[in-house]
């Protein structure tokens, strides 16, 4: 290895005069391709946000265009020069107080220039000349807020009553025609996992349509959270449809159940209901199924009774 660069150096020693002239040669002929590329014609196209800069009292009441895109035409260095400067920018057109706002293709050749600073050629893709845009008189409504919440808990966790929503409507303005169809606004998707406390969260309203405007950017939503505790407790039966001298043995069954801690001295036997319906008795059989509901459904979501059956008998006049 160090004999090839040895060997390297030794023929850049002997021939240095003509490999510096080389590379002067090939850093000009760079020089002199880079600006007649440089300089050569081509076309650029631009897209930019288009935003419509709405009077106050007044609102849209159609989907406007969202892209302002238009062409460059001029020299490559020109055209990027002008990309560079206005790509982060926003193409704004102002509407007037009236019903209808027009705007020509002068119009919209303006607005191009004065992003870019442009002297060059331009022209006009999106939106088409002429372009007119529709208002309303612009109202407030209270619209009501629907939320959407994938709650995962730990487990021996549970939710104490519903999920709250404050507030609960939003005050929206827009265009009546709009709003008249407008049933409810959407948050954004709340997502929590191994929860096992109360919670409150800030969750964003989606603005799904550039039409109207929310005077409130999110709402609060709570969820009261408690541990869990596992119990039973002896239901009596109620049989049902049965003729005079039926009864069930046993006539009691133990019901198991999980409650939240803070409400575990409001459960008792008449928390459930557990009944046996005669009419359901099978031929051949003395075995009645049994079913068992929860006055509480806030309370107990999870309960289940020690046996499914239980054996059925008339008693004799004999």
């Amino acid at each position: 290895m160090w004999q090839s660069l040895q060997q390297l150096l030794n023929y850049y020693a002997t021939h240095r005069k003509d490999i510096s002239l080389y590379a002067l040669y090939f850093l000009l002929s760079v020089g002199i391709w880079s600006v007649l590329r440089l300089n050569e014609s081509t076309v650029r196209e631009i897209s930019l946000p288009l935003r419509f800069i709405v009077p106050q009292g007044w609102a849209l009441t159609e989907a406007p265009p969202a892209r302002f895109v238009f062409t460059l035409r001029g020299t490559r260095w020109r055209t990027w020069s002008q990309y560079r400067s206005c790509r982060n920018q926003v193409a704004n057109l102002n509407l007037k107080t009236e019903v209808i706002s027009s705007f020509e293709l002068n119009d919209l050749l303006a607005e191009a220039r004065r992003l870019t600073s442009a002297q060059t050629d331009v022209s006009i893709l999106s939106p088409v000349a002429p372009l007119r845009v529709r208002l309303e008189p612009a109202v407030k409504r209270q619209i009501p807020v629907k939320v959407f919440a994938l709650v995962q808990f730990k487990n021996g966790f549970q939710a104490i009553g519903d999920l709250q929503v404050h507030p609960q409507m939003v005050e929206v303005e827009g265009a009546s025609s709009l709003l008249n169809g407008l049933r409810y606004l959407l948050c954004d998707t709340l997502k929590l996992t191994q929860v096992s406390d109360s919670f409150s969260h800030r969750v964003a309203l989606k603005q799904s349509d550039a039409r109207f405007k929310l005077l409130s950017t999110s709402v609060r939503v709570s969820q009261a959270v408690d541990q869990l505790t596992e119990s039973s407790v002896l239901v009596p039966i109620k049989l049902t449809n049965a003729p005079v001298g039926g009864y069930t043995f046993p006539n009691r069954v133990s019901v198991r159940y999980q409650v939240p801690l803070r409400h575990f001295k409001r459960i008792n036997e008449n928390s459930f209901h557990v009944v046996a319906d005669a009419r359901t008795l099978q031929d051949g059989s003395n075995k009645l199924k049994i079913n068992a509901q929860t006055t509480q459904p806030e309370l107990l979501k999870m309960f289940s009774c020690s046996v499914q059956e239980v054996n059925y008998y008339i008693k004799s006049d004999k």
